[in-house]
């Protein structure tokens, strides 16, 4: 009954999905690159919605962030997405990475009369949740939507809430207010995870006159992991890392014949990689590589075609697709002497969704001015599907 529901607006909700899938790291450095960019409030899927983006508030005056408030909704703005990736290992010797996102459309403001019908909404959410068994080769994924009619979805304040029927994550109270609970169940599978904050946030947004910015965002880039995974039967107690991306306002969306790049990675040293890479489908021109190092304390150094690089090793075809994705990298950032080399945990990644794309764990391997460095971290790889 849902899918039924929901179907007129499926197209507009294919275009949230093209917003999020970039990533907010993305967005940040699409801001100052500006490849081919539309705004999402002139994007032509929004046309759908009885509401025009300019009946919702605009980015404008800084934005005085606070937490764990932030950690919830903002209604006033139209869009908005919560984006978890992380890695978990098990006593056991299992290994898993785990993605969960929830993607927020306002379809009205929140002051709009509501129309006398239980099904009537101001929201439309859409989430998905995948994870990799590495130790088996094996990836699932699943997709939902929902009206937050009924409550179905939605959000609260005290305590910031986010749930999509049965997923959902939640801020904790206490001293560290980047804390949260996050759990969701599909198929066989299931996560029951808590989540604490180990660096400073990474902020966005915080004054747009001067960033020429169009949302507001933060990332957490390292949070400490521990919880239960679940598949079929078997329950493994894991601990790991994991990162957190959070947007609301207005997301420029690459348009065209482009494929683009995104590089989460955490390093056992304790620092953190937010890296992009955007070039032409045909490949054609010079890519474009930018991106962040968030040193031990959050201290950021930003990276760009200077002093970043990033080059394509190998490729591996979907059986299903039949699409060619990126399998191997190499990153080097000369200045600081990091040289590290990128490979899928499972090749066999692909989530075939409203949105195809890439998304999966890789292991991080290579040099830090000579010293071995390891780590792991989530690549995501859109645009690939022609």
């Amino acid at each position: 009954m849902q899918e039924k529901l929901m179907r007129p607006r499926k197209t507009m909700i294919t275009g949230l999905l093209v917003i999020t899938a970039i990533g907010i790291g993305s967005a940040l450095w699409l801001q100052k690159d500006k490849p081919n960019l539309k705004l999402q409030a002139d994007f032509p899927l929004m046309g759908l919605l009885k509401t025009s983006a300019e009946a919702f508030t605009q980015v404008e005056a800084p934005w005085q962030f606070s937490f764990p408030r932030d950690h919830s909704a903002h209604p006033h703005y139209q869009t908005e997405s919560w984006y978890f990736t992380g890695s978990l290992d098990s006593k056991q010797g299992k290994r898993f990475g785990f993605q969960l996102s929830f993607f927020r459309v306002g379809l009205k403001p929140p002051k709009t009369a509501h129309r006398p019908s239980l099904w009537d909404t101001r929201e439309v959410y859409r989430g998905h949740f995948s994870l990799t068994d590495i130790n088996q080769s094996h990836f699932q994924v699943s997709e939902r939507f929902s009206r937050s009619a009924l409550k179905l979805s939605g959000s609260s304040l005290y305590p910031p809430k986010i749930w999509l029927e049965n997923w959902y994550f939640q801020a904790l109270e206490g001293e560290n207010s980047n804390s949260f609970h996050l759990q969701a169940t599909a198929h066989n599978m299931r996560i029951d995870l808590t989540l604490h904050n180990l660096k400073p946030p990474f902020l966005s947004g915080q004054d747009p006159a001067k960033q020429r910015s169009t949302f507001y965002a933060y990332q957490l880039p390292r949070l400490r992991a521990q919880g239960k995974v679940q598949i079929n039967q078997n329950t493994y107690p894991v601990e790991g890392l994991a990162w957190l991306d959070h947007a609301w306002g207005a997301i420029p969306i690459p348009t065209g014949p482009v494929v683009w790049d995104r590089f989460l990675l955490q390093l056992e040293d304790g620092r953190d990689l937010l890296g992009f890479r955007l070039r032409r489908r045909d490949g054609s021109g010079v890519p474009i590589n930018s991106g962040f190092l968030i040193d031990q304390n959050g201290k950021i150094q930003i990276l760009d075609r200077d002093n970043f690089t990033i080059e394509v090793l190998n490729y591996w075809q979907s059986p299903s697709s039949k699409i060619n994705y990126p399998s191997r990298w190499q990153l080097r950032v000369p200045d600081q002497g990091l040289d590290l080399s990128l490979i899928p945990y499972v090749n066999n990644q692909e989530l075939n969704l409203t949105l195809r794309y890439w998304g999966g764990i890789v292991k991080a391997t290579g040099k830090d001015y000579g010293e071995t460095v390891e780590g792991q971290g989530y690549i995501e790889l859109i645009g690939y599907d022609p």
